[in-house]
């Protein structure tokens, strides 16, 4: 989790380091920022966070616990995954294994369509730099957080030619400023999904972002893995995926998951830490 985390922090708005992650926060009009570190009791977390986010102490908690997927369960998911042959292997090295998710939900959909066919490296160069640009700044007491993430509104109300100069694609720009003025004007909702969660509602906020320009079915995926937290999502595209299948079409990788059900996300973290 530590080090999926470090590869994708978005420079002035996150920092991890060797015990910990920071990073700014905006929660409605309450902005400040929090740490995360090892607890003194084995397996847990110390929160940390600015007295300016007392008020909205409880949505800040919840919102950890979805990141660091802390009501994951664990022993269903080794159980399952594990009666694959393929994954077994890998489940017995990383039995433990969560699916880092969001803090912001809007902010992960948003770096999903940056990370479009680009490396982890250049996505993260691309999150830093549309933060700075469009971003509130924000004092802290860490050197390596000074930026707000910006609101889906605020992006959504910037000019192509801002979007373009980051630098985007001009077919980059459009996508991400129809979806953040989807969310932004609640044309698209996009909340966290709940055990109880029934599937077809996940597929129904899926199917209207494939609707949206520039949003295929991988970057959909995407955000169902790690801004919806749906623990059964499938980014069936994706190269990686793809290579640590045996180099396996989309279609096969479909096929081949539906083993793994409902923990398809898992298994996609498995498959691409070793990959």
């Amino acid at each position: 989790m530590r080090d999926f985390l470090r590869m994708r922090a978005v420079p002035g708005v996150e920092h991890v380091e060797k015990d910990a992650y920071q990073r700014t926060v905006r929660s409605g009009k309450r902005t400040g920022w929090i740490r995360i570190s090892p607890g003194r009791a084995r397996g847990s977390f110390t929160l940390e966070m600015s007295p300016s986010l007392g008020a909205v102490q409880s949505t800040v908690v919840a919102r950890v616990r979805r990141m660091f997927d802390l009501d994951a369960d664990p022993a269903r998911i080794v159980a399952r995954l594990s009666e694959d042959p393929r994954l077994a292997r890998f489940v017995e090295l990383r039995p433990g294994l969560r699916v880092p998710r969001a803090f912001d939900v809007a902010e992960l959909a948003a770096r999903a369509i940056l990370g479009q066919q680009v490396t982890v490296a250049a996505a993260r160069t691309l999150a830093g730099r549309l933060a700075r640009a469009f971003g509130d700044p924000i004092e802290t007491p860490f050197a390596s957080l000074d930026r707000l993430w910006p609101t889906p509104r605020q992006i959504a109300s910037s000019t192509h030619a801002s979007l373009v100069a980051i630098p985007l694609t001009r077919a980059r720009a459009s996508a991400l400023a129809h979806l953040m003025s989807a969310i932004a004007d609640r044309r698209i909702s996009l909340r966290f999904a709940e055990a109880h969660t029934p599937a077809a509602d996940i597929e129904r906020t899926l199917a209207k972002l494939v609707e949206l320009p520039g949003i295929g079915p991988w970057t959909a995926n995407y955000i169902a893995m790690r801004a919806l937290a749906w623990s059964d999502a499938f980014p069936e595209g994706d190269l990686v995926l793809r290579k640590a299948l045996g180099g396996a079409t989309p279609r096969a990788c479909r096929v081949e998951s539906e083993r793994w059900r409902p923990f398809r996300a898992y298994a996609v973290l498995h498959l691409w830490m070793n990959a």
